[in-house]
C-alpha cells in the first residue's frame, strides 16, 4: 500500500548541470508475510493505477505467494493469488479453473471470430444451389485438394490427424491467402452431391424448395 508522495530532486546532463524535479511513493509490499517498505516511482504507479492494480509488492515472490481468497468453482477448496487477478486468469478462481475456463472461452471466441472473417470472404451462401442459412453451410476446396491440405498441416504441426469438421477457420483463411479462389462455401447437400459426383458440382434441372413440416402428437 502507498504511504506517502515525496517531491524529489536530481541532476542530469554531461556535466549535470541540469535539475530535474519529481515524485516517488513512499509504499509498503502488501503481502503480510512481507511487509517491506520500499519506493517507487512516479510513473510505475500511474501504470498501475490506469490497469486497476491497487496493490504493491516489493518482488514476484510476494505477488505469487500472496493469497487474495478460496477458489470459487464448485468443490474446489483451492486457494487463488493475486497473480492470478493481475494476469487476467481469472476471477476469484484457482490457477487450474481459470486457465481452463477462461481459456476454452478465448478459445471459442477467436473461432467463431475467424469463422464469421472466412464465410464473409466467400460470400456466405452456397456456390452451388444459394443457400443462406448457415448451419447448412461447409467449406469445399474447388480443386478437390482438401486432403493434401490437411496432411500439409500434419506435417507442419505433427498433429496425427485433423479431419475436415475439425479445421479450425484460420487454416482456412491461410489456404485462401495463397490460392485465391481456392475456397467455397456449399450446403451440406450440395457438398455431399459434388463428392458422389466425382469432385464436380452437381446442378439438378430443378431444385426443391425445403419446407418446414411441423409433426403434431
Amino acid at each position: 500500500m502507498i504511504l506517502e508522495k515525496e517531491e524529489i530532486s536530481w541532476t542530469c546532463g554531461k556535466n549535470h548541470n541540469i535539475t530535474r524535479r519529481g515524485f516517488r511513493y513512499r509504499v509498503q509490499c502488501d503481502n503480510p508475510d512481507c511487509g517491506k517498505i520500499f519506493y517507487r516511482q512516479d510513473k510505475q504507479v500511474k501504470q498501475d493505477a490506469k490497469r486497476g492494480r491497487s496493490n504493491q509488492y516489493c518482488n514476484s515472490h510476494c505477488l505469487a505467494t500472496h493469497f487474495a481468497g478460496v477458489c470459487e468453482h464448485p468443490g474446489c477448496d483451492e486457494k487463488y493469488t493475486h497473480q492470478s487477478m493481475v494476469r487476467g486468469l481469472g476471477n476469484r478462481l484457482c490457477q487450474k479453473h481459470s486457465i481452463r475456463i477462461n481459456g476454452k472461452e478465448r478459445a471459442v471466441k477467436y473461432r467463431k471470430r475467424d469463422k464469421k472473417e472466412l464465410y464473409d470472404r466467400l460470400g456466405n451462401r452456397c456456390a452451388c444451389c444459394g443457400e443462406r442459412d448457415l448451419m447448412y453451410l461447409e467449406v469445399d476446396h474447388v480443386h478437390n485438394d482438401g486432403t493434401e491440405h490437411r496432411e500439409k498441416i500434419n506435417a507442419n504441426w505433427g498433429a496425427k490427424h485433423i479431419k475436415a469438421t475439425s479445421m479450425h477457420p484460420r487454416y482456412y483463411i491461410q489456404y485462401l491467402t495463397e490460392n485465391p479462389g481456392g475456397l467455397q462455401l456449399l450446403c451440406s447437400n450440395c457438398n455431399r452431391a459434388k463428392h458422389r459426383n466425382g469432385g464436380e458440382l452437381y446442378r439438378p434441372a430443378k431444385f426443391t424448395r425445403r419446407q418446414l413440416i411441423e409433426v403434431t402428437q
